[in-house]
């Protein structure tokens, strides 16, 4: 038991009111960084906010400034392509990534998919796509929505 008037290490307060253990202020991890120091952790964390932001920027422009790999609707390449009920939209971007239908990797696809008229509505099926296709544009031929040209169309349209 402490004497009257004699403080324990629990007792131990800073200057601001701070409750220590050992007596002693604890500093942040900036205070024990030399001046040298402190100037490259900013290089470092501005950088690194730099690359960042650069990624983001580029992500997003990918997503919502679209273009068609072909420059105009006669210099498509028309593609067919399968897509099965157990294939994920990852699966089908980068389906469509090697049959030369996007340039870009399947997040920007997923991405695409999931803020469009379209987000869960991918059937399977065998589909006739374009490089003058934006996303936008496959995305409502594989959701079945604009079945023209697509293989079946013409026998649907016919029964009706």
């Amino acid at each position: 038991m402490a004497e009257k008037g004699r403080k324990t290490t629990s007792d131990v307060r800073t200057e601001k009111g701070r409750k220590t253990t050992s007596g002693v202020r604890r500093k942040g991890i900036l205070s024990r960084v030399s001046g040298m120091g402190r100037i490259l952790m900013y290089l470092l964390a501005a950088t690194l906010l730099i690359l960042v932001g650069r990624w983001a920027y580029s992500l997003a422009h990918d997503v919502f400034y679209e273009k068609p790999l072909a420059a105009d609707q006669t210099e498509g390449r028309e593609v067919t392509v399968v897509i099965t009920d157990d294939m994920s939209v990852d699966e089908i971007g980068t389906l469509l990534k090697e049959n030369g239908l996007i340039e870009k990797d399947g997040l920007v696809f997923r991405l695409k998919e999931q803020i469009s008229d379209y987000h869960d509505m991918i059937l399977p099926g065998t589909y006739v796509l374009s490089t003058s296709m934006t996303v936008d544009e496959m995305l409502a031929v594989l959701a079945q929505v604009d079945t023209e040209g697509q293989p079946g169309a013409e026998e649907e349209e016919g029964e009706s």
